[in-house]
């Protein structure tokens, strides 16, 4: 303003100064109210007034001179004032943008009359692309749903009250759906002008610092709640922290000196104070160790620990350490637990004993020291007989005790560096290490059957056993470990063919009886792929009719031209399992020549052998009785032998699954009766319909005293029974005499018919139904 009326003065002086000019050197002038006045010549001596003199113009013209100098200075001087102003304030804007830079700090501003923020945030960072100013409502729809009531808040207190500065921290969304983390700062400036008031302030993007936040939250948390022991240890050896886990576990107290309770704690446990500072000792900045360790606890048990240690290095300076964090996982459970996982693995949960996995090992390593010291193993496979009539007499219980009390005898008698173990079931085996000789085995061998065989005390009862022994010696009869098991078991098997308990030395004569035993496995598979199997019927002969009542189905193997013996393709087939599902096609076969038979007018049986092996799994019969529904016949027309072996497995469950046979309608038989064991309690026990006697004892008949006696005894037990009674294997005339003699009617053997297959036995039957008719009629 002053600068405004300085320049109106200076204008009015040097108007004048022209006037004064114009007069005192007669200078032309314009007649300013008429343009009818010329212009005119002005004398110079004209007479002035004095304020209009010459020297007054003069001295107007001096003063506007220097005003002019004066002016030309001023304005010189306030060009520079504002230039070093200027420079001044970008110095300042410079040094406050780098700041706001290296602060990562940026500028918003809200606009009161449209209600607008700008920003560049939101098209830097969060990448909406409708530029840097927005609409107040906008910007609330991209804030945090969770952080919109916080900021709300913030912002009305602030505009609310105009001295109160703004400083909230919540999240805004970007365009991609990511959460970012901002720190605005506002305040209130007023404007010179219109003395109205702006909103503006800083923003920081603090995403990255609320994360490190979150994660020492976190980290604090773990430190808090977790269950391992931790420790900080200070460079100068002084403990500066623990976590709340530790203090509780071993009782300390937060009101008392860290260093000073640990080491009361642990003064006698000298070796571990030393292995933890000796790991220490080696550690560089940044590295850790992890060891394995056993801590006693004060007062407490001896727990297993993970130890790790990891030392701290300083944040600025990383080739020095600030601490030690020392991390005590109590691994205990998890120790337990895999020592019981290697005790079952490894051990026999009954006995105790070692069992075949740790067995093998054991093998393996003895035949290593043997190859290198040149010495020899033996192998010693031990089978326990007559075990199973106790377990299924007396209960598994007391089969139990009688194995951990031979088990127990075995361990105790022989060398620590021998192994003995149990590979399941009533089978054992003794690994002998280091035999210089063969004959060393011959003591050892004869003290074992003694151990056996030594009585043992079962529920106030005394039972024993006897054993099969099989051995096989390292190097001559296998060099692996899988060889020398494997060799030993078949000369075991040997050895059973013996009266009683007895040991057998592997040979390799054995080896070829077992090869030759795998191929008839593998001959039985096939065989019954391709239908090689048939059915042979012997008939069974009421022999005061001289009428057949019956028939045996025998299974028969014919492979190529040659029949294959009972005797050698039964007993693999049941090892193998094959037995159920042959039988099963034998009993299909022998139902549909039933049929033919009962259409030739024969009303008897089909009487079935069942093997131990059915009685493994249920045996259901609902199979064979639709069969016989589809082919009309009755349950009559299919009867069931069983043998006494069969039911010493597990007599409980085999009595269930009888009982379900009998309940079907079927005739059951107690086949060989009187060669297994406690027959009689079968006869009580067992839902018999039919008892047969045994070729043995028939055998005996005329020659033996004995037999016959058994054979009467048998047949008058019956008839107390109320079972009907069959002999088996009559071969004679004479034998056939004294069954006619002593009333029992139905006999079957060679003598009256040799087994024969389906086409001969159906020619068989119809001439004795002939036969039959031709007497009934003699008779009339």
């Amino acid at each position: 303003m002053k600068q405004g009326r300085f320049v109106d003065w200076y204008r009015n002086i040097a108007f004048l100064l022209v006037i004064c000019c114009a007069c005192m050197f007669s200078i032309p002038a314009l007649a300013a109210v008429s343009s009818s006045i010329a212009a005119e010549t002005i004398p110079s001596n004209t007479h002035h007034p004095i304020w209009a003199s010459p020297l007054a113009c003069a001295l107007y013209l001096l003063i506007v001179l220097g005003a002019s100098v004066i002016w030309a200075a001023y304005r010189q001087k306030h060009a520079q004032q504002l230039m070093l102003a200027y420079k001044k304030l970008q110095k300042i804007k410079d040094r406050l943008s780098n700041a706001m830079a290296g602060s990562n700090s940026h500028v918003w501003e809200y606009h009161r009359d449209d209600k607008t923020i700008t920003a560049a945030r939101f098209t830097d960072d969060l990448g909406y692309t409708r530029g840097k100013t927005i609409s107040f409502d906008r910007f609330l729809g991209i804030i945090h749903r969770r952080d919109k009531e916080k900021f709300l808040h913030a912002w009305n207190a602030f505009l609310n009250t105009e001295s109160t500065k703004l400083d909230v921290a919540y999240r805004l969304v970007s365009v991609e759906g990511k959460s970012y983390w901002y720190r605005d700062l506002g305040n209130f400036i007023k404007d010179d002008n219109d003395n109205s008031f702006v909103v503006t302030g800083t923003y920081n993007n603090i995403t990255d610092s609320m994360r490190v936040q979150e994660q020492i939250r976190i980290f604090s948390d773990a430190f808090k709640n977790t269950q391992d022991w931790v420790l900080i240890l200070a460079r100068n050896g002084k403990f500066v922290g623990a976590n709340p886990a530790l203090y509780q576990r071993f009782e300390l107290s937060e009101d008392e000196d860290l260093t000073v309770q640990l080491m009361q704690k642990f003064h006698s446990d000298q070796a571990m104070q030393v292995k933890m500072f000796s790991l220490i000792e080696q550690l560089k900045p940044g590295g850790f160790h992890k060891e394995f360790m056993q801590l006693t606890i004060p007062n407490g048990p001896v727990v297993d620990i993970m130890l790790t240690v990891k030392a701290i290095e300083n944040t600025y300076e990383t080739h020095l350490i600030d601490n030690y964090m020392i991390i005590m996982t109590d691994i205990t459970e998890q120790k337990n637990a895999e020592r019981e996982l290697i005790r079952i693995v490894n051990y026999d949960d009954l006995t105790g004993l070692i069992n075949r996995n740790l067995l093998m090992d054991r093998l393996l390593h003895g035949i290593e020291q043997c190859y290198r010291h040149n010495r020899q193993l033996g192998v010693i496979f031990i089978d326990l007989d007559r075990f199973k009539p106790i377990n299924d007499s007396l209960g598994h219980e007391a089969g139990d005790t009688v194995l951990r009390a031979i088990g127990q005898r075995l361990k105790d008698n022989f060398r620590a560096n021998d192994s003995v173990a149990r590979l399941g079931g009533d089978e054992f085996v003794v690994l002998v290490e280091a035999i210089e000789h063969i004959e060393h085995l011959y003591p050892i061998l004869d003290n074992l059957i003694k151990l056996i065989e030594m009585p043992v005390e079962v529920e106030k009862q005394t039972v024993s056993v006897s054993c099969s022994l099989g051995i096989s010696v390292y190097p001559q009869d296998g060099e692996t470990a899988k060889e020398l098991i494997r060799n030993a078991d078949i000369a075991m098997y040997y050895a059973k063919g013996q009266a009683h308990s007895g040991y057998q030395f592997y040979t390799e004569e054995m080896n070829e009886t077992a090869r030759k035993h795998l191929i008839m496995q593998n001959k039985i598979k096939v065989g019954h792929e391709r239908k090689e199997f048939l059915n042979h019927y012997q008939a069974i002969f009421d022999i005061n009719l001289d009428e057949i009542v019956g028939f045996e189905l025998l299974m028969r193997w014919k492979s190529g031209l040659h029949y294959i013996s009972p005797e050698q393709f039964i007993p693999i087939a049941e090892e193998i399992g094959m037995i159920m599902d042959m039988t099963r096609d034998a009993i299909l076969r022998g139902i549909k020549d039933t049929v033919q038979w009962y259409a030739s007018g024969f009303d008897g049986y089909l009487s079935v052998n069942l093997s131990a092996r059915h009685f493994d799994t249920y045996f259901d019969v609902s199979e064979i009785l639709a069969w016989l529904q589809y082919y009309q016949l009755p349950a009559s027309a299919i009867r069931f032998e069983i043998t006494e072996n069969a039911l010493v497995r597990n007599n409980q469950k085999v009595l269930s699954y009888m009982q379900a046979i009998s309940d079907a309608g079927f005739i059951i038989a107690l086949d060989d009766f009187g060669t297994g064991f406690s027959s009689l309690r079968y006869l009580k026990d067992f839902p018999f319909d039919v008892i047969k006697i045994d070729k043995s004892f028939v055998d005996g008949i005329g020659k033996d005293k004995n037999d016959e006696v058994i054979v009467l005894t048998t047949i008058a037990m019956a008839k107390s029974l109320n079972m009907k009674c069959i002999a088996e294997g009559i071969e004679t005339e004479e034998q056939v005499d004294f069954f006619k003699e002593h009333d029992c009617r139905f006999l079957q053997g060679y003598y009256l018919s040799r087994p024969s297959p389906s086409l001969e036995t159906f020619d068989f039957l119809r001439e004795n139904l002939q036969n039959s008719k031709q007497n009934s009629t003699i008779e009339q």
